[in-house]
C-alpha cells in the first residue's frame, strides 16, 4: 500500500474511534447517568454510567490530584503527541504496525478529551461479565486501545513462531 494511502487509512482509524466514542459516552451520559444498569443477554453485558478518576481499571484514582493530572493528562498527552507524529511520520511501518499504532492513538486521544473536559475524568459505561466474575467498567475507546494491544501481542507471537526459511537460518 502507498505511504499516502497508509497515513489517511490510520487518520480515518483515529478519527473513527474519536467520533464513536465521543458519541457513545454522550448517549451513556444521557440514556445511564443516574440510571440504574441496563441489563442485556441476561446480565452478561451491563450498561452502567461511571466517571473514572484513574487509568485502566481505576489504576491511579487514589493518587493526589495534582500528579493524576501530570501522569494521566500530561505525560498521556505527550505520549500522545509522540505517537501521532510517528504515525504521520514513520516511513518504516507496515500496515498492520500503523493500524495497531492508529488504533491505540485514536483511543488515547478520545479519553485524553473527556479527561480535559471533566475535571480529569472518563466516562466509562459497560463491562462484561457472568455473576461476580466481570471485567472492569470500561468505553470504546478502551476497545480500541486493547484491540491495539491483543493485536501487537498476536503479531509478535506469530512472528516468533512462524518458519525460518533456509535463507535466514545460521549456518551451524
Amino acid at each position: 500500500m502507498p505511504r499516502t494511502w497508509q497515513i489517511l487509512l490510520s487518520l480515518l482509524i483515529v478519527i473513527a474511534i474519536i467520533v464513536a466514542d465521543q458519541a457513545s459516552k454522550v448517549i451513556a451520559y444521557g440514556e445511564l447517568a443516574g440510571s440504574p444498569p441496563v441489563l442485556l443477554l441476561g446480565g452478561i453485558v451491563r450498561f452502567e454510567y461511571c466517571e473514572n478518576a484513574g487509568g485502566l481499571l481505576g489504576l491511579g484514582a487514589g493518587l493526589p490530584e495534582p500528579i493524576r493530572f501530570l501522569l494521566m493528562t500530561a505525560v498521556v498527552g505527550v505520549l500522545l503527541v509522540v505517537g501521532l507524529i510517528l504515525l504521520l511520520r514513520g516511513e518504516h511501518f507496515s500496515l498492520p504496525q500503523a493500524i495497531i499504532l492508529a488504533l491505540g492513538v485514536g483511543g488515547g486521544i478520545s479519553n485524553l478529551i473527556d479527561r480535559l473536559r471533566n475535571q480529569g475524568q472518563v466516562i466509562d459505561y459497560v463491562s462484561i461479565g457472568i455473576g461476580p466474575l466481570r471485567t472492569g467498567i470500561f468505553n470504546l475507546a478502551d476497545v480500541a486501545v486493547m484491540a491495539g494491544l491483543f493485536l501487537l501481542v498476536f503479531m509478535s507471537v506469530r512472528s516468533e513462531t512462524s518458519p525460518q526459511s533456509p535463507a535466514d537460518a545460521s549456518p551451524q
